[in-house]
């Protein structure tokens, strides 16, 4: 699914400002008002690196505590008690690695077709994300092309461009594309370093409807960011009651966030061809700043991951999630 609020009309307006001199106000390419978090440390050099803003991931991406062994990912017994919590049954364990049919599906779906969720009146709009010179997403405005396959695993930073057009104006500006890929899905967030624009794409393999479990509960837990931090995501489903609730930690703009009771149910993804698949959605309240909505798919053939993201027409957050055991 994929989410914009880049605006042609905004975006000429701030480069044609900026090529004018502008005011003191202005961002300028030297100062982006988007420093590199500085809990992240340069990458080994893996030939993503650029001049002006090195790509940047975590230093190592290890294995989510809640991924167990492959060698044990058989189905767990109904019957089976939870040590931790001995009145719980296991419904279904945590995930296990993917194997080899999972990582192709994943794989394949890394490259896709969609009809992105614009607002009324820019469906004219045509705009192209680039990263390093790969193009990462090009959309019609009817119609997104998109291709990830070049984004690594785990959390990354990258310098990148929006180039937007229409019949009469084509404009380039610099993007901060940040980028977090799980083992069954991902999601990539581009910020516009001219205005407030942003655009958001969460992809991978969905969750089949009839899929999404009809009972139990189950904690995911992963990662937030925004185009200044990274921080923490904590996310309770209740499948019987198809409701959810959680909340995000450690972004500073926005302070704690809560994700309020939001509503499990069917959603029909803008994938082409369109297919359905789980959603959670809800409203959210941040500690500091405007009230926000948030947005989740369920990934992986038992919904073993989530992402999506918590927004307003000025912010946005992305979010990515591994569950542990489902229990009763």
């Amino acid at each position: 699914m994929q989410k914009t609020t880049l605006n042609l009309a905004v975006i000429i307006a701030a480069a044609l400002l900026t090529a004018c001199g502008g005011s003191s106000d202005d961002i300028s390419p030297a100062d982006t008002g988007n420093p590199t978090p500085t809990n992240l440390t340069p990458a080994a050099s893996n030939g993503q690196t650029t001049t002006n803003n090195p790509v940047r991931t975590s230093p190592s991406t290890p294995i989510p505590t809640n991924q167990t062994p492959a060698a044990s990912s058989g189905q767990t017994s109904p019957n089976t008690q939870n040590p931790a919590n001995p009145g719980n049954r296991i419904l279904a364990p945590a995930p296990s690695m993917p194997n080899a049919a999972e990582r192709a599906a994943f794989n394949n779906k890394k490259r896709s077709l969609e009809r992105p969720e614009v607002k009324s009146g820019e469906l004219s709009l045509t705009y192209e994300i680039k990263v390093n010179g790969k193009k990462i997403i090009n959309s019609t405005g009817s119609l997104a092309e998109r291709d990830f396959s070049h984004m690594p695993h785990g959390f990354s930073s990258h310098a990148g461009e929006i180039t937007v057009s229409n019949n009469k104006k084509r404009i380039t500006v610099p993007a901060i594309v940040r980028s977090y890929q799980g083992f069954r899905s991902g999601v990539v967030t581009t910020y516009d370093t001219t205005t407030n624009g942003y655009d958001i794409a969460f992809y991978g393999v969905n969750t089949p409807a009839t899929a999404i479990p009809s009972t139990g509960r189950a904690t995911y837990t992963g990662t937030a960011f925004d185009k200044n931090d990274i921080g923490r995501l904590t996310y309770n489903v209740d499948f019987g009651a198809k409701t959810g609730q959680g909340y995000v930690e450690g972004l500073t703009q926005h302070g704690r966030i809560t994700l309020n009771r939001g509503k499990v149910k069917l959603g029909s993804l803008r994938s082409v061809p369109s297919t359905l698949s789980g959603e959670v959605t809800g409203t959210a309240t941040a500690a500091k700043g405007a009230g926000l909505d948030y947005a989740m798919h369920f990934f992986g053939n038992q919904a073993e991951e989530i992402a999506g993201y918590v927004a307003n027409e000025t912010d946005a957050i992305a979010l990515h999630g591994t569950r542990g055991e489902i229990t009763q």
